[in-house]
Order: C-alpha cells, then sequence, then structure tokens
C-alpha cells in the first residue's frame, strides 16, 4: 500500500487524505457548505476571489477538477510573486 493507502475492514484499500475543504457558513441563509482552499500563503480577500474564478473557470472549460485546482493555484502564486506579495529572499 501507498503512503495515503489504508485498508479497511472489509479488504478494500481506501485513501487516507482528504481533499481540503473548508467549512464556510453563509451568513445570510445559516447554511455550512464546503468550498476548497486557495494555496498556502494566499491571505488576502483579492487573492482567494482569484483563485476561485480561475478554478471555476476552468472547469467550466472542460478541465478536471484536481487540474482547475493547480492550474488556478500555479495563477494566483504568479500574480502574487509578479506584485512582490511574497517572502523573497535575499540574493547574494
Amino acid at each position: 500500500m501507498g503512503r495515503h493507502a489504508r485498508a479497511s475492514e472489509d479488504g478494500r484499500v481506501a485513501c487516507s487524505y482528504e481533499p481540503l475543504l473548508a467549512p464556510r457558513v453563509d451568513s445570510v441563509a445559516g447554511r455550512e457548505e464546503f468550498v476548497s482552499m486557495p494555496p498556502r500563503g494566499v491571505k488576502s480577500p483579492k487573492r482567494k476571489r482569484q483563485y476561485e474564478k480561475i478554478k471555476k473557470s476552468a472547469i467550466a472549460r472542460g478541465r478536471s477538477p484536481k487540474v482547475a485546482k493547480r492550474i488556478a493555484a500555479a495563477t494566483t502564486n504568479k500574480t502574487r510573486r509578479r506584485k512582490g506579495e511574497t517572502k523573497s529572499r535575499k540574493k547574494s
């Protein structure tokens, strides 16, 4: 079995990690829904919106959700780097 695999009681192999989903409570209706989380380091609401919009756009173009998340994370991180929003190392 792989690093994240485990056997259940009936002998089937299941994956031990869960997708990155965070509960969000809708303030108007009071219901809880799950949304995917943007990459680590994305703190601003603007970048979170950017991530969600890119992900939805990629899914609408026919990409799988997994690939759409990867595209959205890469694009958001690229924008953060270009705008100077990331921690940078000093070059020697």
